[in-house]
């Protein structure tokens, strides 16, 4: 994404996260889980009411997934 899509900057320690988990279902699953977790930091962020959550349109299903790790 860094390479692709103009203003993205993802992280260096995010993107290590990803290829250390393996195969592509693997760091399908690690991305999922990463949107989680940023989800849950920023419920505690004062002020933030909400998030735009974003996906390819050949991978919508992945934003059901992060939902249903974020409850």
């Amino acid at each position: 994404m860094n390479d692709n899509l103009f203003g993205v900057s993802v992280p260096e320690s995010v993107l290590d996260r990803m290829q250390k988990a393996g195969d592509k279902v693997a760091q399908k699953r690690e991305g999922i889980r990463i949107c989680a977790e940023l989800l849950e930091q920023y419920r505690e962020i004062v002020g933030v009411a909400g998030v735009h959550i974003m996906a390819l349109a050949s991978n919508m299903k992945a934003i059901a997934a992060v939902l249903a790790q974020h409850r």
